[in-house]
């Protein structure tokens, strides 16, 4: 019975636990620009170009790509996943921008990402962008 009492039994006046500080969250814009041969060229749709190596001209009338599976490098090279995220990149002869939110904050040695999409998502057709 003792022990019945002492589990049921609270000190008047104690104080309720602090809620826990948010983490803090950092941010990341990438700026993507697109070029022909030299960084003077920027690729533009819609116009000719020309390869200096072989002289085949050709002419892009869409150029539209996904970047996926976005991660961070530490110090020691493991690899830290950022939360999925695909971006559909529409080169339009700008500079292209791409924001990640939601990061950890800290020093990092790298960063990655893939070109296109995993197959298992690619098939479901779960991302956006078209």
């Amino acid at each position: 019975m003792l022990l019945l009492w002492l589990v049921a039994c609270k000190p008047d006046g104690l104080a309720p636990l602090p809620e826990p500080e948010p983490t803090p969250k950092g941010s990341l814009s990438i700026k993507l620009q697109h070029h022909w041969e030299n960084p003077a060229n920027t690729f533009y749709p819609e116009t000719w170009y020309v390869h200096s190596a072989t002289a085949d001209s050709f002419l892009f009338n869409k150029l539209r790509y996904y970047l996926s599976g976005f991660y961070l490098l530490s110090a020691d090279s493991q690899r830290i996943a950022l939360p999925a995220a695909y971006r559909l990149v529409a080169v339009n002869g700008g500079v292209f921008s791409i924001d990640l939110t939601d990061l950890p904050i800290g020093h990092f040695a790298g960063m990655g990402f893939y070109l296109g999409i995993d197959s298992a998502r690619n098939f479901s057709g779960q991302f956006a962008g078209e």
